[in-house]
């Protein structure tokens, strides 16, 4: 049985993360989305064909950027990878490219999923997966719903 200290820091912990927790629109807003592993695929083959040669085959070539990290200049969102590859970049170091719908969402997907072809996208900043790990992890909480306050 957990003492009344222990309680009581339990709550405290998990009113925090409730506070916390309406931000997760924020990163929601920075658009980052599921995508299916064909979509990864795709884009392997795109990003081998137009940008290994310049990022090269990690994403780590320019300085600076690490695109299997998702270590970006001046992009968040899946959408602001989407604008740099569609108007370049860097006054012009990096070109702008004229994909296909399919090609940008495979390039961004692929981007999105470490450069691991056969894995999944995943949302960062999934709110639920976070709060349920921190709970687990800071508090002993193994389901988040059977906590109390």
């Amino acid at each position: 049985m957990k003492s009344l200290k222990e309680i009581r820091f339990s709550g405290w912990i998990a009113g925090i993360v409730w506070l916390l927790f309406p931000l997760h629109g924020v990163s929601q807003e920075l658009g980052d989305h599921q995508y299916t592993t064909e979509a990864i695929q795709a884009g392997l083959r795109v990003y081998s064909r137009e940008c290994a040669l310049c990022h090269g085959p990690r994403g780590d070539l320019v300085s600076g950027i690490n695109l299997r990290l998702g270590q970006f200049r001046n992009a968040q969102s899946d959408d602001d990878i989407r604008t740099v590859v569609l108007d370049g970049a860097a006054e012009g170091q990096m070109p702008a490219f004229n994909f296909n719908t399919e090609e940008l969402n495979g390039v961004v997907a692929y981007i999105r999923a470490g450069f691991d072809p056969e894995g999944v996208a995943i949302r960062i900043g999934d709110p639920v997966r976070g709060q349920a790990s921190f709970l687990s992890l800071a508090v002993g909480v193994s389901d988040p719903g059977a906590r109390s306050f």
